[in-house]
C-alpha cells in the first residue's frame, strides 16, 4: 500500500494495541477566523478558528492561530505561512483553514474584518483571492500533502452582496496536480448561517467531531463521513463539496500495518 507522509500522529493507541503508521516530521496550519466584521458581524468563526487550532495541535500540527484580520494582516500571515513550509526541510503536511465570509468572482475571494468598502469591481483589490494561499502552498509545499479548508459561505459579507450585485456563496476551485484536498461548507452558489445559538457552524463541527476518530483512517473516508453528517443534520439543506487529487489509499495518521 502507498504511504505519503500525510500523518496527525506517530502511533494510535485503540484497546491496548498500538499499530505502527508512516511518520511525518513537518505538520503545518495556517489558521484563521473573522468574526469582527464592520458590516454583518459573525459568531461561529472566532469559534471555529479557536476549536480548529486546538485540534489541529492536540494532532501534532504546529499552528499558527490568527484571528480577525484586515487584508493586509490576512496576505501577511498567508506569506509567512508559505515561508514556513519552504523552510522546512522534506515533504510538508500542510492545512490552511478558514472561517468567515466568503464570495467569488473569478475565482473565490476571502473576505477581511474590514468589508464596507468591497464591491464586485474591486474585490482584486480589497478582499484575499484563495488564488494566493493556493500559490504559496502549491510552489512551497509542491511535493507534499495540502489540505484547504473554507467555511466561508455566509450570505451578505459585504454591500454589494446585500444589493445583489455579487454572486451567493462559493465556486468550486479547480485543481493542479499538486497533492490537495480542496474542502467547501457547501455547494457552489449556496450559502449557510451562522448559528447564534450554537458554538460552531455545523461543517465545523462534524468536521471537529470526525476529526476524533480520524487517526488511520484514509482521507477520502473522513471527508466523505463529514458530508454525511453534515447533510443528514441539515435535512439535505447544505451538502459540502470535497474535491481531491490524492490517491485513496492516503491515511489520517498514516495507514495502519496490521
Amino acid at each position: 500500500m502507498k504511504k505519503i507522509r500525510l500523518t496527525f500522529l506517530v502511533t494510535m493507541l485503540t484497546c491496548g494495541f498500538s499499530f505502527p503508521v508512516t511518520a511525518a516530521p513537518n505538520q503545518l496550519a495556517l489558521v484563521i477566523g473573522n468574526s469582527d466584521y464592520d458590516y454583518e458581524p459573525l459568531k461561529n468563526p472566532a469559534n471555529d478558528a479557536a476549536d480548529m487550532a486546538d485540534k489541529l495541535r492536540e494532532l501534532g500540527f504546529k499552528v499558527v492561530h490568527k484571528l480577525n484580520l484586515n487584508r493586509q494582516e490576512m496576505e501577511n500571515a498567508i506569506r509567512d505561512f508559505g515561508k514556513r513550509l519552504d523552510y522546512t526541510p522534506g515533504d510538508d503536511t500542510a492545512v490552511f483553514y478558514y472561517s468567515g465570509h466568503g464570495t467569488h468572482s473569478d475565482q473565490n475571494y476571502l473576505v477581511p474584518i474590514k468589508s464596507r468598502q468591497i464591491r464586485p469591481y474591486n474585490l482584486k483589490h480589497t478582499a484575499v483571492p484563495e488564488n494566493l494561499i493556493l500559490a504559496q502552498m502549491k510552489r512551497y509545499n509542491k511535493n507534499g500533502a495540502n489540505i484547504f479548508i473554507l467555511d466561508a459561505c455566509r450570505d451578505n459579507p459585504h454591500p454589494g452582496a446585500r444589493k445583489g450585485l455579487t454572486r451567493r456563496g462559493l465556486t468550486p476551485t479547480l485543481l493542479s496536480k499538486t497533492d490537495m484536498i480542496i474542502a467547501l461548507a457547501t455547494q457552489a452558489g449556496r450559502t449557510v448561517d451562522d448559528l447564534i445559538d450554537e458554538r460552531n457552524s455545523l461543517y465545523t463541527k462534524q468536521l471537529l467531531k470526525e476529526l476524533k476518530y480520524a487517526h488511520g483512517q484514509p482521507i477520502k473516508k473522513v471527508f466523505r463521513s463529514v458530508s454525511k453528517s453534515v447533510v443528514q443534520a441539515s435535512g439535505k439543506k447544505q451538502s459540502p463539496v470535497h474535491v481531491y487529487s490524492i490517491p485513496s489509499d492516503i491515511c489520517f495518521g498514516g495507514c495502519f500495518n496490521h
